[in-house]
């Protein structure tokens, strides 16, 4: 399995009403139910959830994909998805198949941003053929947000790509300077000019998730997602400025990597994980 995507398998089974609400949507209206907010089923089976701001989505952890090397993704025929439900007569499925038709289509063209839950599933013991075969076994929220890259309205088929539109990959060189105040800069001794092209592909080679630790890059105010570029081999050292020399990283460990007691550590993952990368 990718590391990209192993990061996003599920391990626990919070709430559904508890995983919308922290997407930023609306359930007061969960509460007007005869029974408990969480279990009711108006709302919890559901596969897709809409305000006027954002736009949840559930999706099996299955669907997820490397649509290249760095970009998650989901491609899904939603026009044929809720054609196979009707088929199946079960009236309540091919009506939560087309509301997430209408999600998708309105997220695509209203540039709305989406989250995604990621379910596991388990067969479902005893199952008619009118229901899924499937219930759900784990659950989380992705923490990132999700965009709508493709939609056609005649086919019906639809690309989620991971990750914000035109998202930036950013380092601590290329970081947006929000100073107000000139520079002045004076050099007393030889630096090391480092190659961009290197830094920018180092950057897409991890997609936003730290080589080290697996942990997301934090986002930036101007939406770019923040790792470090980090020569395992200090330059200084003779270290190479190569692919294979360089690792995006988090910022803790990257002062890990210089400062920490088990800097040597880090330094022999770094140097396994980028063997006979070119």
């Amino acid at each position: 399995m990718h590391r990209g995507l192993k990061i996003l398998l599920p391990t626990s089974k919070p709430k559904v009403i508890d995983l919308v609400r922290s997407a930023g949507i609306d359930v007061s209206d969960w509460y007007h139910s005869k029974g408990r907010a969480d279990s009711n089923p108006k709302y919890c089976y559901e596969w897709s959830f809409v305000d006027d701001k954002t736009i949840v989505l559930n999706f099996w952890f299955d669907n997820l994909m490397m649509l290249n090397e760095t970009n998650i993704g989901i491609r899904i025929n939603i026009k044929d998805l809720t054609e196979e439900r009707s088929q199946t007569k079960n009236q309540t499925l091919a009506k939560r198949a087309a509301r997430m038709h209408v999600a998708i289509r309105s997220a695509y063209s209203q540039n709305l941003p989406v989250r995604i839950i990621i379910c596991t599933r388990t067969k479902r013991h005893g199952y008619r053929m009118n229901t899924s075969p499937y219930q759900v076994k784990h659950r989380k929220l992705d923490p990132m947000p999700w965009h709508i890259s493709i939609y056609s309205e005649e086919t019906g088929m639809a690309e989620l790509v991971r990750g914000i539109q035109h998202t930036k990959l950013i380092d601590q060189f290329a970081a947006d300077d929000v100073s107000t105040f000139p520079k002045k800069i004076s050099h007393q001794s030889n630096v090391f000019v480092r190659n961009p092209l290197i830094r920018e592909k180092a950057l897409k080679r991890a997609g936003g998730i730290c080589e080290c630790c697996g942990t997301i890059g934090f986002i930036t105010s101007s939406n770019g997602i923040f790792l470090e570029t980090h020569h395992i081999i200090p330059l200084a050292n003779q270290g190479e400025d190569s692919m294979n020399n360089i690792s995006a990283i988090c910022p803790n460990c990257h002062r890990r990597a210089h400062l920490g007691i088990d800097a040597g550590v880090i330094a022999d993952k770094l140097k396994e994980l980028r063997k006979n990368v070119k």
